[in-house]
């Protein structure tokens, strides 16, 4: 299993030293669940980032969801991480990462999910995918030079633009409550007055 690319951990711990520095800039690559086909039938690869946590389990369809399967701890800062083989694929059930800390436990859905339920459902759910092969050597080129002339001119407009995306709905609600009757949405209104510094402050 060694040979596996998402089990090598020589990628692994330099990715998990970037992230821990605050400088890496892929960590969807490091965390969250990624499978991939071997010789010996699959195999799957979920980290999880939990710095308080006193133990971490994956529960889910293909595990026990009340204890679930353990986690080790692989950086002092609280990267956790499960190495799951399995003779069928698992794409598409549902799983949560069980946490323990203090005599409290807790189900949280994985924060690198690629697919989830909503609202009343909140698992994550399994989909893993193959790498995307992009064709936009050409305009990286271009942006980049555009960009170095709007550093060196002042004139931004033409320059390439960072768009801070964000769900609204399921990023506060109102007194952290639960959404699950959908009466702790905020308005736009309350949410300005508390994402704006909250976006001035993240930078």
């Amino acid at each position: 299993m060694a040979t596996d690319k998402i089990c090598d951990t020589k990628s692994r711990d330099l990715q998990a030293y970037l992230f821990h520095q605050g400088t890496n800039y892929q960590s969807f690559r490091l965390l969250g669940c990624h499978g991939e086909k071997n010789d010996d039938g699959y195999v799957y690869v979920f980290r999880v980032w939990a710095p308080h946590a006193h133990s971490v389990f994956v529960v889910g369809d293909f595990c026990d969801w009340e204890v679930g399967l353990s986690m080790t701890k692989i950086t002092d800062m609280g990267l956790w991480e499960l190495v799951y083989n399995t003779d069928a694929p698992i794409d598409g059930t549902f799983y949560k990462y069980r946490i323990l800390n203090g005599g409290r436990e807790f189900y949280k859905a994985d924060p690198y999910a690629n697919y989830s339920q909503t609202l009343k459902e909140t698992a994550s759910i399994i989909h893993t995918q193959g790498e995307f092969t992009w064709g936009d050597e050409s305009w990286m080129k271009h942006r980049m030079r555009i960009a170095r002339e709007a550093k060196s001119t002042g004139r931004f407009y033409r320059a390439p633009l960072n768009i801070y995306e964000m769900h609204l709905p399921s990023w506060r609600t109102r007194g952290g409550k639960t959404n699950v009757n959908g009466d702790a949405y905020l308005s736009y209104r309350e949410i300005a007055d508390i994402l704006v510094p909250y976006v001035k402050e993240m930078g």
